[in-house]
């Protein structure tokens, strides 16, 4: 079961819209971490939370994108008794993300900075909660410059250069980018 809201404000300017959740999952599947097959592991999941989220522009010249997320992943029946009550795997409890940019006018016409925060709480990688991949924050930016038809850009990931883990998979993880910089030039025809 989804309730979802979407609330447009000023003028259509800005979008608030939020969501509560509830999913039931029987017989869920899951990666048999020694044949590294999905097998059919008989457990029962239940996943209650909320999402709240905000877009578009604050002025003419600045706009946001923030997103919060809270799960209750919880297994609530499996063939394996001390797995009962457990957080599911791969369900990180916490999630939230902002991304902001302005664009500057006058003498800065042209000019563009924007920034933003990824953060996502650990996620236990087994049924026993025994393995997990910690938690993270990444910090991304962004300096641009437009002219006549053209645009540079200079766009910075993960800028403390922070140890995260991107894909989760069975007992197994693969590492997120370090820091990186993307240099761009655009040409519109």
């Amino acid at each position: 079961d989804v309730q979802t809201l979407t609330l447009f404000v000023g003028n259509n300017r800005l979008q608030l819209q939020g969501a509560i959740f509830q999913t039931k999952k029987e017989n869920a599947k899951e990666i048999d971490p020694i044949s590294n097959t999905v097998v059919t592991s008989g457990d029962s999941l239940e996943l209650t939370g909320v999402e709240f989220g905000v877009a578009g522009a604050i002025t003419d010249e600045w706009s946001i994108n923030a997103n919060f997320t809270y799960v209750d992943a919880e297994i609530t029946d499996s063939t394996n008794a001390a797995a009962i009550g457990n957080q599911t795997s791969f369900v990180p409890e916490t999630a939230a993300s902002l991304w902001t940019t302005y664009n500057f006018t006058g003498a800065l016409l042209g000019l563009e900075v924007g920034g933003g925060v990824t953060y996502q709480d650990d996620v236990f990688l087994n049924v026993g909660n025994t393995a997990v991949a910690p938690g993270y924050t990444t910090l991304d930016g962004l300096v641009s410059y437009s002219w006549d038809r053209f645009r540079v850009s200079l766009n910075g990931y993960n800028l403390a250069d922070e140890t995260y883990y991107a894909q989760v998979h069975g007992n197994r993880v693969t590492p997120g980018q370090g820091r990186t910089f993307i240099a761009t030039l655009g040409v519109v025809y």
